[in-house]
């Protein structure tokens, strides 16, 4: 990848649900810079149940959301998602529903690749009703 962004530093092997992010929440990773706009119901930093840093979306039956654009030469975009602890999920990228088996219980991670060669702006959240999400990391390729 050109750029991975996580989402804090890796800590103890427990869930943490952490505290309310504000937009814009911006994270940077060489010349490339995430940042996460429109948030809402989005949590960080937090962390699985191994102790993988993360961003938590959702929480009881609301959907969490958050939308970022990448820079002008990032062709695809990767995801990397989990369902919250031992709940499987659902999550839209861009409109398009997602199902989420891997489970931040265990540390496993989903990966979502978005191609990104037209659109820019990435809309992401969790479907409404059902459980939260936990987002471990955010690759650019160019």
């Amino acid at each position: 990848p050109a750029a991975t962004f996580t989402f804090g530093a890796d800590g103890a092997a427990v869930h943490v649900d952490g505290n309310d992010l504000k937009a814009p929440a911006s994270y940077t990773d060489g010349d490339y810079t995430l940042e996460l706009t429109e948030i809402s119901k989005v949590y960080g930093p937090s962390y699985d149940a191994t102790g993988n840093s993360c961003i938590k979306l959702g929480s009881s039956k609301a959907a969490g959301t958050f939308k970022f654009t990448v820079d002008a030469n990032v062709s695809k975009v990767v995801i990397y998602v989990a369902g919250y602890k031992g709940n499987a999920g659902k999550v839209t990228v861009n409109g398009t529903e997602y199902s989420i088996s891997a489970l931040s219980d265990k540390g496993e991670y989903t990966a979502i690749e978005i191609d990104t060669t037209t659109v820019k702006t990435i809309t992401f959240a969790t479907v409404s009703g059902t459980t939260r999400c936990m987002v471990d990391e955010i690759e650019y390729y160019a």
